[in-house]
């Protein structure tokens, strides 16, 4: 096979410079680009545990952590303990951290907008569309493993 046929080549790398593109746009922000994701998943989850945090950013318990952790010093997620499990604690966005996906959506979004211009809006969407069907795809595969 071809190197330059390899999916997962191109997607890391759009990723990697994707990242790069939005670590200069997001330096007023307290926060790494590289971890923007897990507050998108506390949003769209309030109360979501660390375990959930690692099973659905595919990363190691430790790492999920350490981020809680970093966020929680800077208060931008509050911890509650779990009613259910004391041991376990649920994650929500404080209103610092709100604000913060806000304002960092409103700089993303400035790229992704002329990414889709570039490509024409149809093509871009198709893409993505196409992207989440690949993501399901190999979720359904990995979850058939286990």
């Amino acid at each position: 096979m071809n190197n330059d046929a390899i999916l997962g080549k191109w997607i890391d790398r759009v990723y990697r410079q994707l990242l790069h593109v939005n670590k200069t746009k997001i330096k007023e922000f307290d926060i790494s680009p590289a971890d923007y994701n897990y507050f998108l998943t506390i949003e769209e989850y309030p109360g979501c545990t660390q375990n959930f945090l690692a099973e659905k950013r595919m990363v190691d318990k430790g790492l999920v952590a350490r981020v809680v952790k970093t966020y929680t010093e800077k208060g931008y997620i509050i911890k509650k303990q779990s009613l259910q499990k004391k041991s376990s604690y649920n994650l929500f966005l404080s209103d610092s951290g709100k604000q913060l996906v806000i304002d960092m959506r409103k700089a993303i979004t400035t790229t992704e907008n002329y990414l889709e211009e570039q490509d024409g809006s149809k093509n871009f969407v198709d893409l993505i569309d196409h992207l989440k069907r690949i993501s399901m795809y190999l979720e359904q595969q990995n979850n058939n493993y286990e």
